[in-house]
């Protein structure tokens, strides 16, 4: 079990020499107040929130959660790039599924815990 604690953090996956940002990454952070809009009512780590899904240029999807958590907005975004595959997806998905709430001491008053699946790594 792996778990967020409030400083920007991200997890990628092992399936090629990359850094975060190329092939399948996933970051959390805590988004600016009014970033809470968007086209689909999601439920992450038991808080509401919303989903977006973009295109970016060169066939780059940005996939984005915003979820209001204990008075933080915090936001999820999840990469694709075009030659991600479907089951590098359904992981990425898989680990935002596994999405934790847990009150704690750190800087931003609660951890998000999460599973990560092998191959997979975080910082």
């Amino acid at each position: 079990m792996y778990f967020w604690e409030g400083q920007t953090g991200w997890m990628h996956n092992g399936y090629q020499d990359v850094g975060p940002g190329e092939g399948v990454a996933i970051t959390f952070s805590i988004a600016a107040d009014g970033y809470l809009t968007g086209p689909a009512a999601v439920t992450v780590a038991g808080h509401e929130g919303t989903y977006r899904e973009m295109l970016l240029p060169g066939g780059v999807r940005r996939q984005v959660w915003l979820v209001a958590i204990d008075g933080r907005n915090v936001m999820i975004v999840l990469e694709l790039q075009p030659y991600s595959t479907a089951d590098e997806v359904a992981e990425a998905h898989a680990i935002i599924g596994s999405l934790q709430y847990e009150p704690s001491d750190s800087v931003v008053g609660f951890n998000l815990l999460f599973t990560l699946p092998a191959g997979w790594d975080s910082g």
